[in-house]
């Protein structure tokens, strides 16, 4: 489900989330549906398209998670 979050203990941080399976189980979702992938996608197709991102986009990606999540 959410296997590629532990490369992201950051972006917790900077949505000021804690790292909790509640909060990945969002996280993963609100990621998902970002970057418009189904959520039947499997954690490494997920993680290979963050891995894509410039640096640029994945600050774009932090904005955007830390507008639709609660």
């Amino acid at each position: 489900m959410s296997c590629y979050l532990r490369h992201l203990k950051d972006l917790f941080v900077a949505l000021g989330l804690e790292y909790d399976k509640a909060n990945r189980q969002v996280v993963d979702a609100a990621i998902r549906q970002v970057l418009n992938l189904s959520p039947g996608k499997i954690c490494p197709q997920v993680w290979a398209a963050i891995k894509d991102l410039s640096e640029s986009e994945r600050r774009r990606l932090t904005v955007r998670l830390a507008a639709i999540l609660p």
